[in-house]
């Protein structure tokens, strides 16, 4: 072959990887962002919040919420995926409006510290995302555009937008702010996620909203030759063939009750944890401590270990009221909540009616596309010794985890492909 021959297949060869990436990771048509009600932040100038470093409690607290909060959702019955950091994110500008026995609970939940201490970590946390492009955050207030009904206090406004950097909206809230509110998560999410708000209903006064989304390649993709068909047991005892992508990571996890990997994105801040329980999913998560998951990933073991990692994309739902309510966020949710701190109503308390999570995920050779959102919906009262193996052939827990601040960005579990 001629040089210039073997010069132009080169070339051809590196445009077609360029063109598969650009597509995967813009093919879905990316929608725009218009809003139609009115900007609430225009006069609210942010204080510049100058913070204390983040609580050595931060890192462990939240792998412990976020297990907690998992295995309250987990069921065998379908793929399971929640995002930790938009749950807790979109609940703390809540907590900024709460009182007394309200803030009380919700303080004990989120991270078991004070509000103050909370906004701090958190805005160190977003601080620390400054020049990110993997992972972007996004967090808004929609409020009820009826003064007869609700009054919002200046504060509660002030401290979202310095320590959360919120947006904040007057609206109607008819078909144009439920269309606005979808279109502002379908924009935040890159069209992972739409139509997440199904109804606005006459009781909603105010939305608090997160939105979070994950982009990366791997550190090291998978090439073509590490692709190839295996079968998948489903939680159920039947088989799926599938793709797996397999693979030699370094990072090896275990202990009495798993065994897993860590496999890196591009940038080495965030990586992809698996989690193969030795016995089965439900029985782990019952026994699962966060405190000791913090540590076992924090702490991966430098060992050779094989891998073989199911390609897999799907979404899910969740309202997540109930679930909080039982792990202590009791009088957030009916008539005696005090929000007090929040906003002021001629038609009764204000309380929480509905926390909706929706996530979707994408994980394939090239790398990962994950997004979340949380709504807040109030309403007022009316081969070698040494290496490893872990084949996920069978249902498993995974998250992608970002290890320079110690929180689990997501979490879910793979039960039938």
């Amino acid at each position: 072959m001629k040089p210039t021959a073997k010069i132009f297949i080169g070339l051809l060869g590196a445009i077609m990887v360029f063109v598969f990436v650009f597509n995967y990771f813009t093919k879905d048509n990316i929608p725009t962002l218009n809003i139609s009600a009115t900007d609430l932040m225009a006069g609210v100038e942010a204080d510049t919040v100058t913070t204390d470093p983040t609580s050595e409690t931060f890192g462990p607290g939240f792998t412990t919420l976020s297990a907690d909060i998992f295995k309250n959702t987990y069921t065998d019955q379908e793929n399971i995926l929640i995002s930790p950091l938009s749950i807790v994110l979109a609940l703390a500008m809540c907590e900024n409006g709460a009182a007394n026995n309200t803030l009380v609970q919700m303080e004990k939940l989120l991270l078991d510290m004070p509000v103050s201490r909370l906004n701090n970590d958190l805005k160190n946390y977003l601080d620390s995302l400054d020049d990110e492009t993997i992972l972007q955050i996004s967090n808004s207030i929609w409020i009820r555009d009826d003064q007869d009904r609700i009054t919002i206090n200046p504060e509660f406004l002030k401290t979202n937008a310095s320590y959360y950097r919120a947006d904040g909206y007057l609206a109607p809230f008819d078909q144009s702010t439920l269309d606005d509110i979808n279109n502002y998560i379908d924009y935040h999410t890159k069209g992972m996620i739409k139509k997440a708000l199904d109804k606005v209903p006459l009781e909603a006064v105010m939305y608090l909203i997160n939105t979070v989304l994950f982009e990366s390649q791997w550190a090291s993709e998978y090439t073509s030759d590490m692709v190839y068909k295996g079968n998948f047991t489903n939680a159920n005892g039947t088989t799926s063939e599938v793709e797996f992508l397999h693979g030699n990571e370094s990072l090896y996890l275990e202990d009495e009750s798993l065994t897993g990997f860590v496999k890196k994105y591009k940038d080495e801040r965030y990586g992809f944890v698996a989690l193969l329980p030795k016995t089965d999913v439900a029985t782990f998560l019952g026994e699962l401590d966060g405190a000791k998951l913090h540590d076992l990933i924090t702490n991966p073991q430098a060992l050779p270990v094989t891998t073989a990692t199911p390609k897999f994309k799907y979404g899910y739902k969740k309202e997540l009221s109930g679930l909080l309510s039982s792990l202590g966020m009791v009088d957030a949710f009916s008539e005696i909540a005090d929000f007090s701190k929040m906003a002021t109503t001629a038609s009764g308390a204000l309380f929480i009616y509905r926390v909706l999570h929706n996530c979707a995920i994408e994980l394939n050779e090239i790398g990962t596309k994950a997004g979340a959102v949380t709504i807040v919906e109030i309403v007022d009262s009316a081969a070698i010794d040494n290496e490893k193996k872990v084949v996920l052939d069978r249902p498993f827990v995974y998250m992608i985890y970002d290890f320079q601040q110690e929180v689990p960005v997501f979490i879910g579990a793979v039960n039938s492909l």
